[in-house]
């Protein structure tokens, strides 16, 4: 077991990475495996396969990669951990997430597993706008983003392809709309008309979302749930 002296010097660190645009302490890992079957076992865990079975390798033991493999299982025990008996990182809301490896049955990769690694550059760019946004709030329950803030982003950014949003800016815009305001946002009609607009007439959708001030994103928002509004 490392120090207690060593430990708070990487959480420090660890704390500090969340602010940073790249992590340089991904976590902490605790196995009675040899190292040399720890690193093996964390390059298999990097190779991911697409639909049609060809591999490429991602970085999924870095912390936003590693929240995101873990949220597409439905039982997260499922997850290709073991080895490693305990895994320890920060999640992208900052608080600390645990995984438990167990021996056993392995279990298959989920199918998003791959288009959502694919997606972590988009992911991280809306989480740094997010907490920009965030830290800003006057309310200091809404200076930190929440727990495992990149799976919201993840879901948010699917959605807005579901909607036939391609445009990269576009995405993250209605990702930052969505999680700045309310996540059922789409669900407005005025909001689905600006996005039909974006995606048939071609247009950006960043113009038409800003001509809306807070107080019309409020009333437009009145009928959604008020205990998941964000203004």
């Amino acid at each position: 077991m490392p120090s207690r002296e060593l430990l708070a010097l990487t959480a420090r660190a660890a704390y500090r990475g969340l602010h940073h645009p790249r992590r340089y302490l991904s976590g902490w890992l605790f196995s009675e495996a040899a190292s040399a079957t720890v690193a093996a076992h964390l390059t298999a865990m990097c190779r991911i396969p697409d639909a049609k079975r060809a591999f490429s390798f991602y970085p999924v033991y870095e912390p936003v990669r590693l929240e995101l493999l873990a949220a597409t299982f439905k039982q997260v025990e499922h997850g290709p951990w073991w080895p490693i008996n305990d895994w320890l990182f920060l999640s992208s809301g900052g608080r600390l997430a645990h995984l438990k490896g167990q021996s056993g049955q392995r279990h298959a990769l989920p199918e998003p597993a791959q288009r959502i690694q694919e997606d972590v550059a988009l992911i991280e760019r809306v989480l740094a706008v997010w907490r920009v946004l965030r830290a800003a709030s006057e309310d200091a329950r809404q200076c930190q983003i929440p727990p495992f803030a990149a799976v919201r982003v993840s879901n948010h950014i699917d959605d807005a392809r579901a909607l036939g949003l391609s445009a990269e800016e576009d995405i993250t815009v209605f990702a930052l709309h969505h999680l700045c305001i309310h996540p059922r946002l789409n669900t407005v009609a005025a909001v689905r008309n600006m996005v039909d607009a974006a995606v048939n007439d071609h247009r950006p959708l960043a113009p038409m979302l800003t001509r809306y001030s807070e107080e019309h994103w409020c009333r437009l928002i009145d009928p959604l749930p008020r205990n998941e509004r964000r203004l």
